[in-house]
């Protein structure tokens, strides 16, 4: 996928997340996620989800995802997705106003506006970009949602935490464990 084709993964990512449907827990209260070449810890009370069809995510350029959330409406998803040329720690800043662009646009067309971002941040060691969106509507509800953008050369992890007001608190802190704790493990499929 071309940096410039980012848009499209962003926009059908944010589009696709706001139809969710619950899939039971795993048995035990477990708060580790590990496949797709990566791995995360996320709160023991939430759930893994299914917030998409594996072949919109590939249309969009997406390789994998995964979603964990406490409900239908406040989740997390990562997706990983290939994108040229490689984005590296040295080249990340080149590309800011163009992920800027197309967040903006995906702000705008749920009907909100990015209250915060682009942020130059980390996640798993890997540089990343970081934007807050506030105001989105996603069916009956509202929600706000962190976007985060982690490069691993020519592999791009996409991380999505959105939330009602009501959830705000649990939500932010669920996303903060899944970035302090992400990590690479291995190829992604």
């Amino acid at each position: 996928m071309r940096l410039g084709q980012a848009a499209r993964l962003v926009v059908t990512v944010a589009v696709l997340a706001l139809v969710p449907v619950s899939l039971p827990a795993c048995g035990s209260r477990t708060n580790r996620f590990a496949g797709n070449g990566y791995e995360f810890r996320y709160p023991g009370d939430w759930k893994r989800l299914s917030t998409m069809t594996f072949a919109a995510t590939a249309a969009a350029g997406g390789l994998s995802k995964e979603a964990v959330g406490v409900d239908d409406t406040n989740l997390a998803v990562v997706v990983t997705a290939h994108v040229s040329p490689p984005v590296t720690p040295e080249t990340i800043g080149q590309i800011e106003g163009q992920m800027a662009t197309a967040v903006k646009r995906v702000a705008e067309q749920g009907g909100g506006r990015v209250t915060a971002g682009p942020q130059q941040v980390t996640m798993g060691g890997l540089p990343a970009l970081l934007f807050d969106l506030s105001g989105i509507r996603v069916g009956k509800a509202v929600v706000d949602s962190r976007l985060i953008f982690a490069f691993q050369g020519t592999l791009e992890f996409f991380l999505s935490c959105q939330h009602t007001p009501d959830r705000a608190d649990q939500v932010e802190g669920a996303c903060d464990e899944i970035m302090r704790s992400f990590r690479v493990t291995g190829p992604s499929p």
